[in-house]
């Protein structure tokens, strides 16, 4: 399970309570929707969902 976040605190909120619970290789990336959008390489869509 892997948390993102676009300021990193809530994934990292996320990542404290699954260890908690015991949940097996839990993990968080620092940097989130920011540092993975500002990728050109990672493709998304906008507009309305279909």
């Amino acid at each position: 399970m892997a948390f993102y976040c676009g300021t990193g605190w809530r994934g990292s909120e996320a990542w404290f309570n699954a260890w908690l619970m015991g949940w097996p290789k839990v993990s968080v990336y620092d940097g989130g929707w920011f540092e993975w959008s500002a990728d050109p390489a990672n493709s998304y869509e906008t507009g309305v969902p279909a």
